[in-house]
Formats: C-alpha cells, sequence, structure tokens
C-alpha cells in the first residue's frame, strides 16, 4: 500500500493489512482525496472505529481472524466498519459529527434495517448495546 490509502486496494483479500492498519492509513487522506471534494479523515472518528473493531472481533470470538471484515473511508470524513456473517452483512458507520449509523442487510430476503445513533448522549445507547448482544448469542 506505500504508506498511503488507496481504494484500488482491495481490504476484502488474504493478506491484507490489519483492519486497524487500514483505519490509520485513512488518516493520511488529504482533502479531496476522491476527486469530489471528500473531506480527510477526522482523527476522532479513526480512534472510535479501531475501538469497534476490537470489540466486535471480541464478541464474535474471532480473536484476531479479521476474514469478511473490511473497512472504508466516508467522504463527509467518516469512516465504515463492514462485516458479514452466514446470514446478514453489516455495517457500522461512524460520522465525523459523532453519530453512530448501523445497518443490517438479511442475505437471504435482501431486507435492510438501520438505526441511527445521534451524539450528544452521556451513555452508551441502550439500543445499541441491544445490538451488539443479539450479534454475540447469534455468533
Amino acid at each position: 500500500m506505500g504508506g498511503e490509502y488507496n481504494d484500488t486496494d482491495s481490504p476484502r483479500g488474504t493478506g491484507m493489512t490489519k483492519l486497524t492498519e487500514q483505519l490509520d492509513l485513512m488518516l493520511t487522506l488529504k482533502p479531496n482525496w476522491d476527486g469530489y471534494n471528500a473531506d480527510p479523515i477526522k482523527p476522532e472518528v479513526i480512534e472510535v472505529a479501531k475501538e469497534f473493531v476490537g470489540v466486535l472481533l471480541a464478541l464474535l470470538g474471532r480473536g484476531a481472524d479479521e476474514t469478511g471484515m473490511y473497512v472504508a473511508p466516508g467522504r463527509d470524513g467518516g469512516a465504515m466498519v463492514g462485516w458479514e456473517d452466514a446470514d446478514a452483512e453489516f455495517e457500522m458507520n461512524f460520522d465525523p459529527d459523532g453519530a453512530l449509523e448501523f445497518l443490517e442487510e438479511n442475505k437471504l430476503t435482501g431486507v435492510m434495517a438501520t438505526e441511527r445513533f445521534e451524539p450528544g448522549h452521556s451513555a452508551v445507547p441502550a439500543s445499541l448495546l441491544r445490538r451488539f448482544r443479539q450479534l454475540a448469542v447469534v455468533a
């Protein structure tokens, strides 16, 4: 990858750079990194996304196995962590304003469900914790 994030390098392949390293590389993105006026990724977004990756790996019982997981920068200065299991694909978007958005798509039906968690709450929303508990039970 040469020290800079390159969106042509697929994070889904074998031998991929660890997710946290890919997230760190997103910090090197300059304004207009995509040629369409994208914002640089905020360091606080990357820090939260890295913590989330660690929690997710622990919840899913994967240890350091990042198979089926990927990250991507957002044009608005945010980042996304994605993963899947046998039944669904999931995304957690980390917005630069501190909001979180969870997306789940059922692989069989194609039905999508999203939930947005707005910034400014003094505690982790119970509904977010419920989602993670549900994921841990399924895993």
